[in-house]
């Protein structure tokens, strides 16, 4: 993921809604305080090959996350 700056909850104030971290950094990586729930935010999605997403959740059919996608899109930080 290139340069990556790791943040706390404290700092996202310093990354949200602003591209300026973008010329020193790659992705910025959020870790989370509940461990479960780390987030990454990259500046270019071509940055990303492939990812996964698991989910034990039987809601998965209904949000058609049952199946492999090539074309996603988020909103992060």
């Amino acid at each position: 993921m290139g340069r990556t700056r790791m943040i706390k909850f404290s700092e996202i104030s310093e990354v949200r809604d602003t591209d300026s971290w973008w010329k020193d950094y790659d992705t910025i990586y959020y870790a989370h305080e509940q461990e479960n729930r780390d987030e990454f935010c990259i500046k270019d999605p071509a940055q990303i090959l492939k990812w996964v997403i698991i989910m034990d959740d039987t809601r998965l059919h209904r949000y058609g996350l049952d199946s492999e996608f090539s074309e996603t899109r988020c909103g992060c930080i």
